[in-house]
C-alpha cells in the first residue's frame, strides 16, 4: 500500500521540463545591395520583426531581409510570447561594377564563341554568363590566339549578353552576330 501511495504522489509532483531555448538564427549578416538573406528565431512560435533602417534593409514577416542602400542597420525579431527582442546587425554592401565594356566582345565567325580582346578571364571567373537567356558553361572559358567563351551557335541577328555575380552589378551587352558569306571561294 505505502508503494501505491509513494507512486501516486510521484506522479503527482510537477515535471521539471526546460523551455524551449529561443535563438536567433544569425546574430550578424552581410548582404549585397538586392542580396536576401532569411532570419529564424528558433525556438518561437509567434514573431515580429522590424528594421532600424527601411532605407538599408528591409524584412517581411517571414524575417526575409533584403539589402536596399550601402550602410549598416539592426533587424529585430520579438517573440511575441515573451515579449524579448533578439537583433542581427545586418551590413548591406554596394555592388561593384565589372571593368568590361560592350565593345570588348564579338562573336567568332561560326556564331559559337563570343571572342574578347583583353585578357578578362580573372573579371569572369566565377561569373554566370548568359546567351539570350541561356547559361552557357564557365568551363567554356578558353585561350588559343583567341580568349572566348563557348556558346551553342547562335543565328544571324541580335543576341542579348548577361554577365552576372555575387557582388557585381549585372552586364548586359546587345551583340549582333552576322554569318559570313561565301563567293568565289573568298569570305565576304
Amino acid at each position: 500500500m505505502s508503494v501505491l501511495v509513494l507512486a501516486m504522489v510521484i506522479t503527482m509532483l510537477p515535471m521539471n521540463t526546460q523551455a524551449a531555448t529561443v535563438k536567433l538564427n544569425k546574430k550578424a549578416a552581410t548582404i549585397y545591395v538586392g542580396e536576401k538573406v532569411t532570419l529564424k528565431l528558433n525556438g518561437a512560435k509567434s514573431v515580429s520583426w522590424s528594421s532600424s533602417n527601411k532605407k538599408i534593409a528591409t524584412v517581411t514577416s517571414k524575417g526575409v531581409v533584403k539589402g536596399v542602400k550601402a550602410g549598416s542597420c539592426k533587424v529585430t525579431a520579438k517573440n511575441k510570447k515573451t515579449g524579448k527582442s533578439y537583433t542581427c546587425k545586418v551590413t548591406v554592401k554596394a555592388l561593384k561594377k565589372f571593368a568590361l565594356n560592350e565593345e570588348l566582345f564579338r562573336f567568332n565567325g561560326a556564331g559559337n564563341s563570343i571572342w574578347y580582346d583583353e585578357d578578362i578571364t580573372k573579371e569572369l571567373a566565377g561569373a554566370t554568363i548568359k546567351v539570350d537567356g541561356n547559361k552557357v558553361d564557365p568551363s567554356g572559358i578558353w585561350s588559343n590566339g583567341h580568349t572566348g567563351i563557348d556558346c551553342a551557335k547562335v543565328k544571324d541577328g541580335n543576341h542579348k549578353v548577361t554577365i552576372s555575380k555575387k557582388g557585381y552589378e549585372t552586364f548586359t551587352i546587345n551583340l549582333e552576330y552576322e554569318a559570313p558569306t561565301f563567293s568565289n571561294n573568298l569570305v565576304d
